[in-house]
Protein backbone atom coordinates (compact mmCIF):
# COMPACT_ATOMS: atom_id res chain seq x y z
CA UNK A 1 0.00 0.00 0.00
CA UNK A 2 0.93 3.86 -0.64
CA UNK A 3 0.52 5.09 2.36
CA UNK A 4 2.78 2.32 4.06
CA UNK A 5 5.58 2.71 1.99
CA UNK A 6 8.85 4.26 3.83
CA UNK A 7 11.99 4.05 4.06
CA UNK A 8 15.57 4.93 5.88
CA UNK A 9 19.27 4.58 4.98
CA UNK A 10 21.86 5.79 6.41
CA UNK A 11 25.65 6.94 5.45
CA UNK A 12 28.46 7.50 7.96
CA UNK A 13 29.74 10.65 6.85
CA UNK A 14 33.57 9.41 7.22
CA UNK A 15 33.52 8.33 3.96
CA UNK A 16 32.11 11.29 2.44
CA UNK A 17 35.53 12.90 3.96
CA UNK A 18 36.68 13.95 0.90
CA UNK A 19 33.27 15.83 -0.39
CA UNK A 20 33.61 17.86 3.11
CA UNK A 21 36.61 19.69 1.22
CA UNK A 22 33.49 21.24 -0.84
CA UNK A 23 32.29 23.36 2.37
CA UNK A 24 34.08 25.00 4.35
CA UNK A 25 33.49 27.56 7.41
CA UNK A 26 35.60 30.51 7.87
CA UNK A 27 37.08 28.52 10.78
CA UNK A 28 38.55 25.91 8.37
CA UNK A 29 35.51 22.88 9.80
CA UNK A 30 34.15 20.62 7.09
CA UNK A 31 30.94 20.19 7.02
CA UNK A 32 28.49 18.37 4.13
CA UNK A 33 27.10 20.44 1.87
CA UNK A 34 23.80 20.71 1.43
CA UNK A 35 23.58 19.45 -2.39
CA UNK A 36 25.41 16.40 -1.35
CA UNK A 37 22.52 15.69 1.69
CA UNK A 38 19.55 16.53 -0.95
CA UNK A 39 21.36 13.61 -3.53
CA UNK A 40 21.13 11.17 -0.93
CA UNK A 41 17.95 12.07 -0.65
CA UNK A 42 16.87 11.90 -3.76
CA UNK A 43 19.14 8.47 -3.83
CA UNK A 44 17.35 6.51 -0.94
CA UNK A 45 14.06 7.63 -2.54
CA UNK A 46 14.47 6.11 -6.02
CA UNK A 47 15.54 2.99 -4.09
CA UNK A 48 12.25 3.13 -2.43
CA UNK A 49 10.27 3.47 -5.16
CA UNK A 50 12.36 0.41 -7.04
CA UNK A 51 12.34 -1.94 -4.45
CA UNK A 52 8.59 -1.11 -3.34
CA UNK A 53 7.75 -3.62 -6.70
CA UNK A 54 5.16 -0.77 -7.06
CA UNK A 55 6.97 0.77 -9.91
CA UNK A 56 6.61 -2.37 -12.17
CA UNK A 57 8.62 -4.84 -13.58
CA UNK A 58 10.24 -3.21 -16.14
CA UNK A 59 11.35 0.24 -13.98
CA UNK A 60 14.99 0.61 -14.78
CA UNK A 61 16.16 4.39 -14.02
CA UNK A 62 14.94 6.78 -11.70
CA UNK A 63 15.56 10.52 -12.21
CA UNK A 64 15.17 13.35 -10.10
CA UNK A 65 12.86 15.67 -11.16
CA UNK A 66 11.84 18.29 -8.38
CA UNK A 67 12.93 19.62 -4.98
CA UNK A 68 10.37 21.85 -3.00
CA UNK A 69 10.52 22.90 0.31
CA UNK A 70 13.80 22.55 1.33
CA UNK A 71 15.28 23.23 4.67
CA UNK A 72 18.80 22.81 6.09
CA UNK A 73 18.60 22.56 10.26
CA UNK A 74 21.96 21.77 11.43
CA UNK A 75 25.40 21.51 9.82
CA UNK A 76 26.39 17.82 9.11
CA UNK A 77 30.11 16.85 9.97
CA UNK A 78 32.74 14.52 9.48
CA UNK A 79 31.72 11.21 12.08
CA UNK A 80 28.34 11.90 11.87
CA UNK A 81 25.85 8.97 10.73
CA UNK A 82 23.45 10.58 8.30
CA UNK A 83 20.07 8.72 8.30
CA UNK A 84 17.26 9.54 5.08
CA UNK A 85 14.03 8.69 6.27
CA UNK A 86 11.42 8.77 3.34
CA UNK A 87 7.74 9.06 2.91
CA UNK A 88 5.72 8.70 0.21
CA UNK A 89 3.60 11.43 -0.53
CA UNK A 90 2.09 10.85 -3.74
CA UNK A 91 2.06 8.81 -7.06
CA UNK A 92 0.92 9.49 -10.37
CA UNK A 93 1.56 6.79 -13.66
CA UNK A 94 5.08 6.83 -13.78
CA UNK A 95 5.84 10.19 -11.30
CA UNK A 96 6.66 9.81 -7.70
CA UNK A 97 6.54 12.65 -4.58
CA UNK A 98 8.08 11.74 -1.16
CA UNK A 99 8.83 13.45 2.03
CA UNK A 100 12.84 13.25 3.21
CA UNK A 101 14.00 14.14 6.51
CA UNK A 102 17.86 13.59 7.04
CA UNK A 103 19.04 12.92 10.43
CA UNK A 104 21.74 12.80 12.92
CA UNK A 105 21.37 10.70 15.96
CA UNK A 106 17.74 11.57 16.07
CA UNK A 107 18.06 15.66 15.22
CA UNK A 108 16.77 16.59 12.13
CA UNK A 109 19.38 18.44 10.13
CA UNK A 110 17.65 18.84 7.22
CA UNK A 111 14.37 18.19 4.85
CA UNK A 112 12.55 18.22 1.50
CA UNK A 113 9.78 17.58 -0.80
CA UNK A 114 11.06 15.26 -3.80
CA UNK A 115 9.81 14.47 -7.25
CA UNK A 116 11.19 11.53 -9.50
CA UNK A 117 10.40 10.15 -12.81
CA UNK A 118 10.88 6.28 -12.79
CA UNK A 119 11.15 4.63 -16.54
CA UNK A 120 12.24 1.57 -18.14
CA UNK A 121 15.16 2.03 -20.42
Amino acid sequence: RLAELGFVDSHEIDHLRPLTRLARDQCGNPILPGVMIIEGMAQAAGCAALVSGQAGERAKMVYFMTVDKAKFRKPVVPGDVLEYHMTLLNRRKNMWWFRGEAKVAGVLCAEAELGAMIVSE
